[in-house]
């Protein structure tokens, strides 16, 4: 009878070791993600941000493609072949009158650094847009790559979206 009275307070002190381990290592991880968790959340803030724009961009190249192209192909002419000093440089370059220089909703560096109230309630302090073509046939087939740069308080990412801008997929221009 003895031997059965002392099996019983092994079992229970056994299992109460191990839901105290159980329960530390439960405490332990919800400590962790609190730390954890408003890190995360700008950063999720900061991916729906991006995306928001890259759509814009998007929107934008789909509603003027005729605009976009003719800045591209200036901007890519005017990086390739060195400027003669004879002939003035545009300012601003038509590129950046298509992506409306700064302050804007593509571009937005605001100087000094300050939260962006465009992108309540993530605190964003500042983006930019970049578009890269990529082409065959001369303009005939293309991909579109939006790259859109967004600075936070506590760190910054860069979100890139690659888009069929072939010519069946150019929406016609909008009349009012």
């Amino acid at each position: 009878m003895n031997k059965r009275k002392g099996m019983a307070i092994i079992i229970v002190l056994s299992l109460s070791m191990f839901l105290l381990i159980l329960g530390l290592s439960y405490l332990k991880s919800v400590s962790h993600v609190s730390r954890t968790n408003p890190h995360r959340l700008s950063q999720i803030q900061s991916d729906f941000f991006a995306q928001g724009i890259q759509k814009l961009a998007i929107l934008k190249f789909k509603a003027v493609p005729a605009d976009f192209y003719h800045a591209y192909r200036y901007k890519v002419a005017d990086e390739k072949v060195p400027r003669s000093p004879t002939l003035p440089k545009l300012s601003p370059s038509p590129f950046a009158d298509f992506l409306g220089n700064n302050n804007t909703i593509l571009q937005n560096e605001p100087d000094p650094p300050e939260v962006i109230a465009l992108a309540a309630p993530a605190p964003v302090l500042s983006y930019t847009t970049e578009y890269l073509v990529t082409s065959s046939k001369k303009f005939d087939h293309d991909m579109l790559e939006v790259k859109v740069n967004v600075a936070l308080e506590d760190f910054s990412q860069s979100y890139t979206v690659t888009f069929d801008a072939s010519r069946s997929l150019i929406l016609p221009p909008v009349v009012p």
